[in-house]
């Protein structure tokens, strides 16, 4: 009896930690680690390192991971009022969320083209695809992120 206590405790313990995530907080966490597995990414693209295929598809799927956490939660984490304190978040996002969960969703489907290309030995169409998920973000950035 005392062990189911104990387990239900920290079940409590944990829905109660997840559900009081601060939502900027939760958003940076992820938008750092796309930053990181981009800059992996990049780092075998550029060098065209074929050799390196499994670990670029690797980062890949992580990145498509990481951006179905964010996106799938992307009321949560862009809730309004999530504007204020330290955040490069613009405005604009608030103002016009349906362009900006548009934007989400060019990213989501360039990342997962992305990872379809990583599936080939061809460094050429990395770089290709790399392109095409780089003006993803940027198209992003440049609309609704203080850089």
């Amino acid at each position: 009896m005392r062990k189911v206590f104990i387990g239900l405790c920290a079940g409590v313990a944990l829905t109660v930690s997840a559900v009081a995530e601060d939502p900027v907080e939760a958003r940076q966490k992820l938008f750092k680690s796309f930053k990181n597995e981009m800059g992996a990414i990049k780092e075998i693209v550029v060098a065209g390192a074929v050799d390196k295929q499994v670990e670029l598809n690797q980062h890949a799927q992580t990145l498509a991971k990481l951006s179905n956490d964010q996106w799938s939660k992307i009321d949560m984490h862009f809730a309004k009022g999530t504007d204020k304190g330290e955040t490069d978040a613009l405005p604009a996002i608030w103002e016009d969320f349906e362009t900006f969960r548009a934007a989400s969703e060019k990213e989501k489907t360039a990342i997962a083209n992305f990872v379809a290309v990583t599936q080939q030995p061809d460094a050429g169409e990395w770089k290709k695809g790399f392109g095409q998920l780089g003006s993803a973000c940027k198209g992003c950035h440049e609309k609704f992120r203080k850089d």
